[in-house]
């Protein structure tokens, strides 16, 4: 399924925007068709997407090489990721529930801290999960 995913390109047309402001439309249109006979990959889809999306206006270098593989439509290259959002106060309930703090270290990468009990996608090849960040006062800050 993996390799039928990247062929088929169905993360990367909404990336392509090959139909402009219809390409996630169409994009939508394949894994919803793609879905019945995926065995349920589509989950490790959406997830896919969503980590895709979250990393495409990151210039890192590192970053932009996992947006790269996200999008892939090449078999050999292409990722799927995992993501860590479920908590036990909130569930699944992302913007209201989510507890876990990002707080940032002296080498410019996070330290999580947090209950993630939860993963989608879990098999897959990166995952992100999700956290707030914390304001000047130490406190998270909240959803928009």
């Amino acid at each position: 399924m993996k390799d039928i995913s990247a062929e088929e390109q169905l993360i990367k047309l909404a990336y392509r925007r090959r139909y402009a402001e219809h390409s996630r439309v169409y994009q939508m249109a394949k894994v919803y068709l793609f879905s019945p006979s995926s065995g349920l990959f589509a989950c490790p889809l959406a997830m896919t997407d969503g980590a895709a999306k979250t990393l495409e206006g990151f210039r890192s270098p590192e970053l932009a090489t996992a947006f790269e593989r996200l999008s892939s439509a090449s078999p050999d290259k292409f990722w799927t990721s995992g993501q860590w959002m479920t908590e036990k106060r909130g569930g699944s309930d992302v913007g209201g529930g989510t507890e876990t703090v990002a707080v940032p270290a002296p080498d410019g990468s996070y330290r999580l801290y947090g209950y993630k009990w939860f993963s989608s996608a879990s098999d897959s090849d990166v995952s992100l999960s999700l956290a707030r960040s914390l304001d000047e006062q130490g406190q998270p800050v909240p959803v928009r």
